[in-house]
């Protein structure tokens, strides 16, 4: 990417979500018969330098950018984490259960019913109720 020295960039560190402002201080120039190559050195608000090269985070050319980039990525990431949810509440709270049957009976007549006294059995064998 080119930049102009003078021109105001921003880094987003990956680290902490920090914005770093940076100015291009200097714009360096080697050609050789096989190739050009362009570094930068930027400025930092701690007056320290660095060249660009060795800035290991997005760097962005202007403030426009850099927030649509992490508007998009809040975005993205919101959306992970419902949809995590979603799956977590199909997971554990939507578990397909067994129907259960209200009307169950422990025995289809009288006569599965177990007797006690010699009462009972005659009326079972004599057909009363």
């Amino acid at each position: 990417m080119k930049y102009e020295v003078g021109q105001i960039i921003y880094i987003l560190k990956n680290k902490n979500l920090q914005i770093i402002p940076a100015s291009v201080k200097e714009e360096i120039v080697r050609k050789t018969i096989d190739e050009t190559i362009v570094q930068y050195v930027l400025g930092l608000p701690d007056n320290n330098q660095i060249m660009i090269e060795d800035v290991n985070d997005k760097i962005f050319k202007d403030v426009n950018t850099l927030k649509d980039f992490m508007i998009e990525n809040t975005k993205k990431t919101v959306e992970a984490l419902i949809e995590k949810a979603l799956e977590d509440k199909e997971k554990y709270f939507n578990k397909t259960k067994e129907p259960v049957e209200t009307n169950q009976h422990v025995q289809n007549d009288i006569k599965q019913v177990i007797m006690n006294s010699e009462v009972n059995k005659e009326q079972i064998t004599s057909g009363e109720q």
